[in-house]
């Protein structure tokens, strides 16, 4: 039997999985990897509901831009100068989330 201690990590982290980033993010963490490990379709589902959850509170730590500075960031680029250390961090979860849950969408069809 594997010594693993993955309830005791998100009984911690559950309580603010829902309100900060770090634990959203660690809380799917937590469910990719178990679904990695089971290829379980229930647990792949668990995890790419965590990992929706996930984007959901780095969404709200996200920089909001209007349409026009949606347009000329396409065109020009994104200025990074300009955001604050935690709305970078959110950028960085988001972009890690979106990753994991391709990674999981691929394993579920196989």
């Amino acid at each position: 039997m594997f010594l693993n201690k993955y309830n005791d990590a998100q009984a911690v982290i559950k309580p603010w999985s829902e309100v900060n980033m770090f634990c959203a993010t660690g809380k799917a963490s937590i469910l990719f990897c178990q679904a990695i490990m089971t290829f379980d379709y229930h647990v792949i589902q668990d995890g790419l509901a965590a990992l929706d959850l996930a984007m959901e509170v780095c969404n709200k730590k996200r920089r909001k831009q209007g349409l026009l500075a949606s347009v000329s960031s396409i065109l020009v680029g994104r200025r990074m100068d300009d955001c604050s250390n935690e709305e970078l961090q959110a950028e960085v979860f988001h972009a890690g989330c979106n990753l994991l849950s391709a990674i999981l969408t691929f394993i579920q069809v196989l």
